[in-house]
């Protein structure tokens, strides 16, 4: 009773003691031991009255060094029942609890540990990024701390025992007997006593036995009841270990590991390793005796694991604080922070940081440091001693910076732009244009050939000029012209110079509309653009408005073409393609007609077919009064000139029988009157009359409607004889003819 308050007075002791053993810096807890490793630069960033507790806190942690002995040993030697029965139960899980030996369950466990890992910027970092003056270090980390944030520990399932494997509390194994009427299989688990139970055999001790003997002390027993017996054993199940974690890790304290686990799974186990923590000199303890120290950096620098311990139950893995650190900044391949151990030299460091890349060695190499703790200083490394770097050496908290070399660009030509395959040639003394367009195969198509770029740099006014010249002539041999280094030659597309051709097509096609135009275009791909001709459409006969620059504008020519003869016609930009549907051809009767008229045009059409009908024969039923039966006019438009041209014809011929004329496409046929063309006709009335005098003659008037107009005949008038003088036309002449009624 007495030994347990006074563990639990220790214990209490511990517990308020150690939070007093950390102080807060820029958001982050650092331990004394943190501190004293620190770049020496550092120590004058840090808040006034800091070393003063730092002080404080050493002198307490050594006060604090015999209580911490005595608890270590008082619970090292204590063993009470709790732990016994926790033991047992280990050995056999509990329904509905989980396996803590199960792989999944294991990898949950220390991805859970990464995540609760704080991944943020160390004091360290900080100041190496920040306090050195440095364009290179903005992003300097930790060497070797991201190890624990991806490695995973190897699950006990799958480790295979070897022969001196020493068996203990909750291995699981399996038995197979055989022989003298016996075949049996039986699970045994070596009890919290070492032992176990097999049946028609009894009790065996195996506690400390080594795996390769367990099959004859088994066997060595079962001779005692049962001859000429066979048996095997295999191990089913390993125990688990519990190892003590503590020291700079993220998760200190007891852990669950799995047989078989090393070093570095323990230190997985508990979160990794935090950057205050040294990777360099981890220790491990067994029974109060200093095992094995482990240097991580043997592993990721050099792929050697021969110190990471197989680990044993109660084992007590220790991490002190990070060591003495340097850094390398720039042309290096891995650059970093890194801890210092056997590391004495310049050229020690770099290889750690995995040598030189090949654009290093710039005009100079800086090796930054603090000197006596206070003074900044930045000496100058000759980029030609390479031999004499181990020579240099290094300090804690020196920052080694290596600058990229400059180089002058090389003298190449360039050829850009819109072609297949852009490309850089070294500049030869005469190189030529023809030297680098070899072929228009080069360009995508619609690029522009009429000319290209050529972009010159000129050293002394620091410009690039832009020259042109004639592409297409640079293939065919024409022209050639010197290049000279840095020149950049570039093609230009179409598109990108804003050059669109076009061609349309309207009418009788699926889909009328505007398309690109490309060179050699055909009038059948044309209307395969289009979607084809529509069943309506007129083949026979369809029209191309082609635009033709003269010297001074641009004119119209109109192009009729039958489709099924021209399919091969080759196009123009601009053309414009009509398809006419077949009822889009009319001809029209206008006019001094009652009902003027539009008539779908059929080949062979003629005037009487528009003029004459079944309905109508007649000219009265389709002129109006006063019509001009003379002649008519017939309007046709030329395309080829673009012009209309008035037809004149015998109007009234045409209803005789006499005259008739074939008509085309969208003729226009006019009929006059008489008041159109201005043609008047009067009679004249004098004598015994009311009103004497001219009067509009209308076809058909009678001599009792003229005297109507007139106003009739006076009294006394001599009614039985009138005199009617008739002129009329013979030949060239007018001639007068009297008439007396």
């Amino acid at each position: 009773m007495i030994k347990k308050i006074w563990i639990f007075l220790l214990v209490s002791l511990f517990v308020f003691v150690v939070p007093s053993m950390a102080l807060e810096y820029q958001g982050q807890t650092i331990t004394a031991q943190d501190i004293q490793n620190l770049p020496p630069g550092t120590i004058q960033s840090l808040p006034p009255g800091t070393m003063e507790k730092v002080n404080q806190t050493i002198s307490s942690e050594q006060n604090t060094l015999p209580a911490k002995e005595i608890l270590q040993k008082e619970t090292a030697a204590v063993k009470t029942e709790d732990t016994t029965n926790k033991l047992a139960n280990e050995s056999e899980p509990k329904e509905n609890e989980p396996d803590k030996n199960k792989p999944d369950e294991i990898d949950a466990d220390i991805k859970k540990l990464s995540q609760d890992a704080p991944d943020s910027v160390s004091i360290i970092e900080q100041q190496y990024r920040q306090g050195y003056s440095s364009t290179l270090s903005s992003n300097l980390k930790q060497f070797g701390y991201d190890f624990f944030t991806s490695a995973k520990m190897q699950q006990s399932s799958l480790a295979v025992p070897d022969p001196a494997y020493t068996l203990g509390t909750g291995d699981q194994l399996l038995i197979r007997l055989w022989g003298s009427n016996v075949d049996a299989e039986y699970a045994a688990i070596v009890d919290r006593e070492g032992k176990i139970n097999v049946p028609k055999i009894g009790m065996v001790h195996l506690a400390g036995v080594k795996y390769g003997d367990v099959e004859s002390i088994i066997l060595k027993e079962a001779e005692k009841y049962i001859q000429g017996i066979n048996l095997s054993v295999s191990l089913t199940k390993l125990r688990s270990l519990e190892v003590y974690v503590v020291g700079a890790v993220n998760n200190p304290g007891l852990h669950i590991v799995p047989s078989f686990s090393t070093i570095l799974d323990g230190l997985q186990m508990a979160g990794g390793v935090k950057k205050s923590g040294t990777l360099r000199q981890i220790k491990l303890n067994r029974a109060k005796k200093l095992i094995k120290i482990l240097d991580v950096y043997d592993l990721l620098l050099k792929g050697n694991r021969g110190a990471d311990e197989i680990l044993q139950n109660k084992d007590v893995i220790f991490v002190p604080g990070i060591g003495k650190t340097a850094a390398v900044a720039g042309a290096v391949n891995n650059e970093g922070i890194f801890e210092l151990a056997r590391e004495k030299n310049v050229q020690d460091l770099l290889r750690m940081s995995g040598g030189l890349l090949p654009q290093a060695f710039g005009p100079r190499i800086y090796l930054r440091r603090f000197e006596n703790n206070k003074n900044f200083i930045i000496n100058d490394i000759s980029s030609h001693s390479i031999k004499g770097w181990n020579k240099i050496g290094i300090q804690n908290g020196d920052l080694l910076e290596l600058t990229f070399s400059s180089f002058l660009p090389p003298k190449v030509v360039r050829l850009e732009g819109h072609v297949w395959s852009p490309d850089v040639f070294q500049f030869k003394k005469g190189m030529k244009l023809s030297n680098i367009l070899t072929s228009p195969a080069l360009l995508k198509p619609d690029s522009i050939t009429d000319f290209g770029l050529i972009y010159r740099y000129d050293a002394k006014t620091t410009r690039v000029t832009p020259m042109q010249f004639p592409l297409s002539k640079v293939f065919t041999g024409e022209y050639d012209a010197r290049l000279y280094p840095f020149d950049k030659i570039q093609i230009l597309s179409r598109a990108n110079a804003g050059i669109s051709e076009n061609f349309s097509i309207i009418g009788a096609v699926w889909k009328p509309g505007e398309y690109e135009y490309r060179k050699g275009l055909k009038l059948k791909d044309a209307l395969a653009l289009s979607g084809g001709l529509m069943p309506e459409a007129r083949t026979d006969r369809i029209e191309i408005a082609r635009k033709i620059k003269t010297a001074t504008k641009f004119e119209t020519e109109y192009i009729k073409l039958d489709i099924t003869k021209n399919y091969d016609f080759i196009l123009k930009p601009d053309d414009k393609i009509l398809i006419p549907k077949l009822e889009d051809y009319f001809v029209s009767l206008e006019g001094h007609v009652w009902f003027p008229k539009k008539m779908q045009y059929h080949t062979g059409m003629k005037l009487s077919d528009v003029l004459i009908s079944k309905d109508l024969p007649k000219p009265e039923d389709i002129f109006k009064p006063d019509v001009l039966m003379a002649f008519g006019l017939i309007y046709r438009y030329n395309s080829k000139t673009t012009r209309t041209t008035a037809i004149r014809f015998p109007l009234a011929n045409v209803f005789n029988g006499t005259h008739d004329e074939v008509l085309q496409p969208f003729d226009r046929i006019q009929v006059l009157s008489r008041k159109d063309l201005g043609i008047e006709e009067k009679f004249s009335i004098t004598g015994s009359v009311w009103k004497e005098g001219e009067f509009e003659y209308q076809p058909g008037l009678r001599l009792k409607d003229a005297l109507a107009l007139a106003g009739g005949v006076k009294f006394g008038a001599r009614t039985n004889k009138v005199e009617i003088a008739r002129q009329s036309i013979k030949g060239n002449w007018m001639q007068t003819q009297y008439i007396v009624l």
